[in-house]
């Protein structure tokens, strides 16, 4: 969370998890859906598939969801970290 801005929170339980995309963490106010939808399709083009938040109030669905298989090993892991952290560096910079 402290090296991309635009997380405003990370919260699940065991590997089911939500990072929140927000414009401003202060206000909390939600990124644009487009650009988590973007993040989203940035990490598929790297081969990993995470989620987005899509049935929510129209405006909320600004969260990246993860569930990687309970088999998932360290590497795995590892590998969708690096991808969403890819993907916000170069949607958001």
């Amino acid at each position: 969370m402290e090296k991309h801005e635009v997380i405003g929170d990370v919260r699940g339980k065991g590997l089911f998890l939500g990072a929140e995309l927000v414009k401003d963490r202060t206000t909390k106010e939600p990124m644009d859906e487009a650009k988590v939808a973007a993040v989203a399709a940035n990490c598929m083009e790297q081969g990993v598939i995470i989620g987005t938040t899509n049935r929510s109030v129209p405006g909320y669905n600004n969260s990246l969801c993860l569930s990687p298989a309970l088999i998932c090993t360290k590497d795995d892991l590892d590998r969708i970290v690096g991808s969403i952290d890819k993907a916000l560096t170069e949607i958001f910079g």
